[in-house]
């Protein structure tokens, strides 16, 4: 919505949903974290968890970065399609039991 954005509004509710799931990201993550590491090791844990976060986030955002200066479009595609491509794997951890 932010790239793609015609108006002034379709941009202000691009940001706010950005906003609103990097919210709801970044507090879902770190509780997951939680209750799967023993309060013994959490530091460790919480520290691998960001660096891999971290990691894919930068690669993530470089090959955006390289799709933007080629083509908006496609990086909309591309990204739009990261996304749906991670819905089956949501669904498959919301059915396995890891603990």
């Amino acid at each position: 919505m932010i790239f793609m954005a015609s108006s002034a509004s379709m941009l202000y509710l691009g940001v706010i949903l950005w906003g609103i799931g990097m919210g709801a990201q970044e507090s879902t993550l770190k509780a997951a974290v939680s209750t799967l590491v023993s309060k013994k090791v959490r530091a460790i844990g919480y520290g691998i968890f960001e660096t891999g976060f971290g990691i894919c986030w930068f690669i993530g955002s470089a090959m955006l970065g390289y799709l933007y200066d080629q083509s908006v479009f496609a990086m909309v595609v591309v990204s739009s399609l990261a996304q749906l491509l991670a819905v089956p794997f949501f669904l498959y951890c919301r059915r396995a039991k890891f603990m």
